[in-house]
């Protein structure tokens, strides 16, 4: 197989460039399909193809780099992904998608976006991966509280919650913010990941991540996606969250995970359907599939 050559456009932060230590699996360490290479234009960007004639693909990452494409060239592919967290997100990402040849989505809905193909999260296994089991409970979802981000308040509560819960039944617990190296470390220690999705259509990566690093995933009410394969009470535990209940049902789901070790029956499901599903590995071949079909590459 002759390996298509790829510009592939990223944000300018050291984790997007790195070629094995990558948060997301897409691009994260090398396959028999694809060679990249890494850039990076920006906001507001004016970009020629005819820079890029040596590649067969321009492969847009999703966000920190919006603009405009000129001259002839090879292909333009836009990759989907945070069109989730608000109509603002929706709409920068459908415009940037109109820009482009042909759209990837990981967990949208297809309809919304113009030639969309669905390209599913997949997972970096190099960084994300099981590792001794130290932690009972860890919850490592950034706030934004202060910043007005959706799910902000409610993961904030939940951070001060998990404590309390922790302490009533004598658990290990670790929460906040961490370096890649320190957060993929925590979550393959963990026997139990809790995740709140920031809005009722989104689905966090975490939930592949944490799967990967084979503990069992508690989260709050997450979208069925077309492809995800993931189904609540096989893969992962769910709990949901109003006024009237608070964060009851969350305490009652893990204490039910803790019983007799539940927690090892949802962590091996999900290791095993990640594995089999949702690797760089897996989806590298599937993503070539479909540039050959839609673009002849």
């Amino acid at each position: 197989m002759t390996k298509l050559k790829v510009a592939l456009i990223v944000k300018g932060s050291r984790s997007n460039y790195d070629r094995d230590g990558r948060n997301m699996g897409y691009w994260s360490y090398a396959v028999d399909e694809f060679e990249w290479d890494h850039f990076h234009f920006g906001n507001n960007f004016h970009a020629d193809k005819k820079k890029f004639h040596n590649y067969d693909l321009i492969f847009m990452e999703d966000g920190g780099n919006w603009g405009h494409w000129a001259g002839t060239g090879p292909p333009v592919a836009f990759m989907a992904i945070d069109g989730t967290l608000s109509k603002a997100h929706y709409q920068i990402r459908r415009e940037q998608a109109r820009r482009s040849d042909i759209t990837f989505v990981d967990h949208n809905e297809l309809h919304l976006f113009p030639r969309s193909h669905r390209l599913n999260y997949c997972v970096n296994d190099l960084v994300f991966k099981p590792r001794e089991k130290k932690l009972d409970v860890s919850f490592h979802c950034a706030s934004g509280a202060r910043k007005g981000f959706p799910g902000g308040r409610e993961r904030v509560d939940i951070r001060q919650a998990l404590n309390e819960i922790a302490i009533k039944n004598g658990w290990s617990y670790t929460s906040g913010v961490l370096g890649l190296e320190e957060y993929a470390a925590n979550m393959g220690e963990s026997r139990v990941i809790v995740n709140w999705p920031r809005t009722p259509s989104n689905r966090p990566h975490r939930i592949f991540d944490g799967m990967a690093c084979k503990a069992a995933i508690c989260t709050g009410v997450i979208p069925e996606v077309s492809g995800d394969k993931i189904t609540p009470s096989l893969h992962y535990a769910d709990y949901y969250h109003n006024e009237q209940i608070g964060w009851k049902d969350l305490s009652r789901r893990l204490e039910t995970l803790f019983a007799d070790d539940n927690w090892r029956m949802v962590a091996d499901t999900g290791y095993k359907l990640v594995m089999s599903e949702h690797t760089w590995k897996i989806r590298a071949p599937q993503l070539r599939q479909i540039l050959r079909k839609e673009l002849g590459l």
